[in-house]
Parts: C-alpha cells; sequence; structure tokens
C-alpha cells in the first residue's frame, strides 16, 4: 500500500505500507501491479483512471451510460461511513446534513459542501469559518468552480489540518459512543426506568404544555387593550359632538 500522507506515522499501521509526502498519481495508475484507485471523484482523478483502468465505484441509479467504462462498479448504495475511514480519502463532497459533517470530522476529512436547504448552510459554514471545508453556492455550481474547489482542499494542507486537529478534540472522550450508549441504557434497566430523569412536562395537563393557558391569557390581553382604546375613542368622540351641537343651539 503506498498513502500520501503528512505527519506521524500511526502506531496501527502495517508494516505493508509506505508514507510519502507525494505521489505521481499519473504512474503509479499506469503500474501493472495497482488494483484499487481510492479517489474523491475529481475529474482529472477519474479521467486517469478510467485511461488507466483502475476500478471505480460510482453510487448512481438508473441506467448504466453507455460512455462508461468497464472498470467502473455502479451500485445503489454504499457505506459512507467506511469510505470517509480509508485512509485514501482526500476530500468530501456532500450536501451538508448533521450525520454527513460529524462523519466528516469524525474521520478527519474536509467537506466541499453544496447546501440545498434547511440546516446545511449552517453546518457547512461552522466548518468553513473552522477551516475544515468550502462551500459552494448551488447556483455557482459548475465544471470550473466545482475543480477549483476540489483542489484547494487537496492541494491546501491547512484544510486537513484543521478538520484533524477537530477529529483529535472530537474523539477525546473518557469511553467510546458505543460504551456510554450501553453504559446508559444499562443505567435505564438498573434503575427501573430511571424516574428521576425524565422530564417533568410529563406532570403538566395538556393545556398547559402545549401553552393554551399562556396563549388565552395573552389573547385577553389584547382583547381588554383593544376593546379599552375603542372605549375611549367613543367617550372622546360622542363628547365632542354634544360640545358642537351645544354651540349649536
Amino acid at each position: 500500500v503506498i498513502w500520501k500522507h503528512k505527519g506521524e506515522r500511526p502506531s496501527t499501521l502495517g508494516n505493508n505500507t509506505l508514507i510519502v509526502d507525494w505521489m505521481p498519481q499519473k504512474d503509479l495508475l499506469g503500474h501493472p501491479q495497482t488494483r484499487v484507485f481510492v479517489a474523491h471523484g475529481g475529474s482529472n482523478g477519474v479521467q486517469e483512471a478510467i485511461y488507466h483502468g483502475v476500478p471505480v465505484i460510482w453510487k448512481h441509479k438508473g441506467e448504466r451510460p453507455s460512455t462508461l467504462g468497464n472498470n467502473t462498479l455502479i451500485v445503489d448504495w454504499m457505506p459512507q461511513k467506511d469510505l470517509l475511514g480509508h485512509p485514501q480519502t482526500r476530500v468530501f463532497v456532500a450536501h451538508g446534513g448533521t450525520n454527513g459533517v460529524q462523519e466528516a470530522i469524525y474521520h478527519g476529512v474536509p467537506v466541499l459542501g453544496i447546501p440545498l436547504f434547511f440546516d446545511q448552510y449552517d453546518n457547512l459554514l461552522r466548518l468553513q469559518d473552522r477551516g475544515a471545508g468550502k462551500i459552494i453556492e448551488l447556483a455557482d455550481v459548475n465544471a470550473k468552480t466545482f475543480e477549483q474547489g476540489i483542489k484547494e482542499l487537496l492541494h491546501q494542507d491547512s484544510y486537513r489540518e484543521n478538520i484533524q486537529r477537530m477529529s483529535r478534540l472530537h474523539r477525546d472522550q473518557p469511553m467510546t459512543p458505543m460504551d456510554q450508549a450501553v453504559f446508559w441504557i444499562e443505567y435505564v434497566m438498573r434503575h427501573k426506568g430511571a424516574p428521576h430523569l425524565r422530564t417533568e412536562a410529563y406532570k403538566m395537563p395538556w393545556y398547559s404544555y402545549y401553552c393554551l393557558d399562556v396563549l388565552l391569557l395573552l389573547l385577553t390581553a389584547v382583547t381588554v387593550l383593544l376593546m379599552s382604546t375603542v372605549a375611549v375613542l367613543r367617550f372622546l368622540c360622542c363628547r365632542r359632538r354634544k360640545k358642537t351641537k351645544s354651540k349649536q343651539n
């Protein structure tokens, strides 16, 4: 295995892995012993992979394009978490969903985000502010901007350094998430449902839970205020009319 990696050699890495700061991708793809190419999907890498006949895995639903090479495997689904955890994954192109962003942070993969709706833009904006990702607006997406974004995240080491720093912060916990989940499940079982942890909202009547009493109070206050204003205006108008009639008489 040849791995392009900058930094200390992981202690769990096998002896069959060679770490290099840079590698000639085109020459490696052309080597007869190259069997699999793990890539982010950039146009240059895909074209070189197709040219050299390196296998490509593509998540795609629909008919197989007639121009697609025989070295491409089309799948309906692929394990995103496993792909992000692969040491050769360099960039994650995503829409910015909460789960995808959290998985990218956990595995330390920079994100090129194309937000569509809801909280996606906010999630990606937080990554971009921390130098761990880049946003491309949907209206600005084209071949040029997409390629520039990919190259920026690939060639500027600051993106990978920042996201890996966030990954270390995210992983620094007293126990793994699985152990924590098991602990709390067993905790609730040991304490017969853990009623002391339940929210007091369960004891509230339905009209208080949905704040209908508060809404009724506000509506009453607004109604009283409006009626008082109308009554004062009518009183002033009637008083003015009486004075006018008295002068006329």
